[in-house]
């Protein structure tokens, strides 16, 4: 029943800022508000290894993200509810 972040139907948009929005503030359904929990360099850093690894598309130019680093919040934090590769 979660969304699916390894394929190409985002329901609010894959772009990286909606990525973020959706991390920073939730979503209307079960995705909780995670700004206060990860912070900012986390949200950025989550939206990095979604778009990087799970999605398998370059980051945007001039990113300021660190997908290892967001790899291991998904992990700790998100993989309960999108599972380990994001589907």
């Amino acid at each position: 029943g979660f969304p699916n972040l390894t394929d190409s139907d985002w329901r609010w948009g894959g772009e990286p800022e909606t990525i973020k929005a959706s991390i920073m503030g939730g979503r209307h359904g079960v995705m909780p508000a995670w700004s206060e929990v990860i912070g900012e360099q986390g949200v950025a850093d989550v939206a990095a290894f979604v778009i990087s690894k799970l999605d398998d598309r370059p980051l945007p130019e001039g990113a300021k993200a660190d997908a290892v680093n967001g790899e291991k919040i998904f992990a700790a934090n998100c993989v309960a509810c999108h599972g380990p590769e994001g589907k």
